[in-house]
């Protein structure tokens, strides 16, 4: 029986979204400096969502898209 040649594809789309979807580490905020994984990032690669910008600390969480070799901080996130 053949497998479905759709699932293969999904499975490479879903290795796609995986990869550029990342959570990030605060490091500092002035300057603004996070982790992501091992890579340390900061204004030179960074894009930050400019409503959250003055609400982020040393040690939050936040949601970041990679977009090529720039870096876009989305939003904070916490646990619940």
């Amino acid at each position: 029986m053949n497998e479905n040649p759709y699932s293969e594809l999904l499975k490479v789309f879903d290795k796609e979204v995986d990869s550029n979807v990342r959570l990030g580490i605060v490091k500092s905020s002035n300057p603004f400096i996070i982790e992501v994984g091992e890579l340390v990032l900061d204004k030179d690669n960074l894009l930050v969502n400019k409503d959250i910008i003055s609400d982020i600390n040393v040690i939050d969480r936040v949601l970041v898209l990679k977009d090529g070799q720039t870096y876009i901080v989305v939003c904070r996130v916490v646990n619940v």
